[in-house]
């Protein structure tokens, strides 16, 4: 937002100092003099506005004011004027509006009406030709206040996100152990070896895919969700707290993952170890059938 802000007033000051190089030409062109070009140019100055109440200053590189909204600070030198913070701005403006591509200046200054300052930003440019240094600017503290609603609606929005992912991916837990455990009871009745070594494979497939799935949710949240956030970083410290706590809820959610499915790993293990006692006995049950009959052979005989 505060680039918005910068790249804003600069467009405006280029376009009024556009303006003077229009008005100079016309002295290149002789149809006036130097001095009535320099008058025209002040006059252009003092009326010109932008956006909501936006004005334009200009001094030379002496400090002297030259447009300054018509008061009585025009045609005063101003070079040594502090702000309430007792830094000298009107000569840092000058200074840096005379660099290659001119500057911004930060200070403080009482807004209309007021006796408390605000921070005000403004940038500055020099027009060489009347060796003036044209400057605008406004005051700033509007945006510490919008990023901190901005700041403030991305917090309730994560928060909310979060509950609604944990809230699902709980229920999602619920639904995945009670199938498991059905079809577990339901095939250990069954005694079904080859089914039931299937659908170990497709639980076993199913649960990853589900931790996998979870783990994707939870990283957008903790990547993409958080980054969009962390552009209000420098606007709200407190973010930091937020975000650990962020990683701590991915964390714990991860690990919950992991232990169901090694809780559902055990799960299969003792089904397949009933398979197995259940293949062992079908086994005895054949060898004595067997032997049976080979005694009723024998007896026979």
């Amino acid at each position: 937002m505060e680039e918005d802000y910068d790249e804003n007033i600069k467009n405006q000051v280029d376009n009024a100092v556009s303006m003077l190089d229009a008005v100079y030409a016309g002295y290149e062109n002789g149809d006036y003099s130097y001095e009535e070009a320099e008058t025209r140019g002040a006059d252009l100055l003092r009326e010109l506005r932008y956006g909501n109440g936006g004005y334009f200053w200009a001094d030379t590189y002496d400090g002297e004011n030259v447009v300054l909204l018509g008061s009585a600070t025009e045609g005063t030198n101003r070079m040594e004027t502090k702000d309430a913070d007792g830094y000298q701005m009107v000569k840092e403006i000058i200074r840096v509006g005379q660099e290659p591509d001119g500057g911004y200046t930060d200070y403080v200054f009482p807004k209309e009406g007021e006796t408390e300052s605000s921070p005000k930003r403004s940038y500055s440019r020099a027009f060489e030709p009347f060796g003036w240094v044209v400057g605008t600017g406004n005051y700033i503290d509007y945006i510490d206040e919008t990023v901190e609603k901005e700041t403030q609606a991305m917090r309730e929005n994560v928060k909310t996100a979060l509950i609604a992912i944990i809230g699902t991916g709980s229920l999602l837990i619920v639904i995945v152990m009670a199938v498991c455990l059905y079809m577990a009871f339901s095939l250990s009745r069954s005694f079904q070896v080859a089914q039931i070594q299937k659908v170990t494979e497709e639980v076993t497939s199913s649960v990853a895919q589900l931790s996998s799935d979870a783990e994707q949710l939870l990283a957008f949240v903790g990547n993409d969700v958080v980054a969009s956030y962390d552009m209000f970083d420098e606007a709200a410290d407190a973010y930091n707290q937020d975000a650990g706590k962020i990683d701590a809820l991915i964390s714990d959610f991860s690990a919950t993952s992991e232990e169901l499915l090694a809780s559902i790993d055990g799960v299969l293990d003792a089904m397949e170890g009933n398979a197995t006692a259940t293949n062992e006995g079908a086994e005895g049950t054949t060898d004595i059938a067997q032997k049976t009959v080979e005694v009723k052979s024998e007896a026979d005989t």
